[in-house]
């Protein structure tokens, strides 16, 4: 068939499988209402501008997503298609990425970068071996109201004094403040690495509750089930887990849920 992927084939359904080989920034409510009863959903989906493959099967009135791993697919086109992701360039080398949520203030954002520079570490010490970043990702891409991903090639890590991980750090900024993702050896050997946060600007209270939430990960995340993405085609309902985010797209709403 040749045409609009999100619209499915209604004429073949239901089906026992549907999978997505375009990068998604929403559940298209075909794919959905196209399955059979015990049918499941493959869909490389980016949440909050990070790059997730789920698979979905049907939990009474809504469905409930899991698997969680990296990946990165070309993104969707067409009259579905949706790419929330904004970039701000506040200075050479830096990139800001963000996907839905309030902006940051281009000025404020250059005057944090060359204002005061803290370092806020948790105690929070992992192992390489256990593979902890993109759960810890995902928490605090859940638990921050702002929250966006630093980039830095190695020439501005070291002109403007930042410490990005690979891949881009977790951020969160207010006003002109500017928190992201750290982290540093452990000990001697290489064998453990502590979390923590690097916070640029005026305002301390930004560091310290980013730091606050990776401690709360590790009391009470840390070594459990993870999160669940829910897609409910009736709406989310009142009741919600404590710990959760609806995630505004278009189609289905989205719930990212912890236990």
């Amino acid at each position: 068939m040749t045409g609009d992927g999100t619209l499915g084939v209604p004429d073949g359904a239901p089906f026992d499988r549907v999978e997505v080989t375009v990068q998604a920034t929403s559940v298209a409510p075909a794919w959905l209402e196209q399955l059979a009863g015990d049918g499941r959903l493959v869909v490389p989906l980016r949440l909050r501008g990070m790059g997730r493959l789920l698979t979905f099967t049907r939990e009474g009135d809504h469905w409930v997503g899991g698997g969680w791993d990296q990946c990165g697919f070309v993104r969707m086109r067409g009259p579905g298609a949706v790419d929330p992701v904004v970039t701000a360039r506040p200075a050479e080398g830096v990139r800001l990425r963000w996907d839905g949520g309030p902006p940051p203030h281009g000025e404020a954002l250059v005057a944090a970068l060359s204002g005061v520079r803290r370092e806020v570490w948790t105690g929070v010490t992992v192992g390489p071996s256990e593979g902890t970043r993109p759960v810890v990702d995902l928490w605090l891409a859940t638990v921050l109201e702002v929250f966006g991903r630093l980039h830095a090639t190695a020439d501005a890590q070291a002109r403007v004094g930042l410490r990005t991980l690979p891949g881009g750090s977790p951020a969160t900024w207010k006003g002109d403040s500017l928190a992201y993702l750290a982290m540093r050896p452990a000990g001697s050997g290489g064998s453990r690495f502590e979390y923590g946060v690097v916070a640029h600007g005026g305002d301390g209270t930004v560091a310290g509750e980013f730091a606050r939430q990776l401690r709360s990960w590790d009391r009470d995340q840390r070594g459990g089930p993870g999160p669940v993405l829910r897609v409910y085609p009736g709406g989310v309902p009142d009741v919600r887990p404590a710990v959760g985010r609806v995630l505004e797209r278009p189609g289905p709403p989205m719930l990212l849920a912890w236990p």
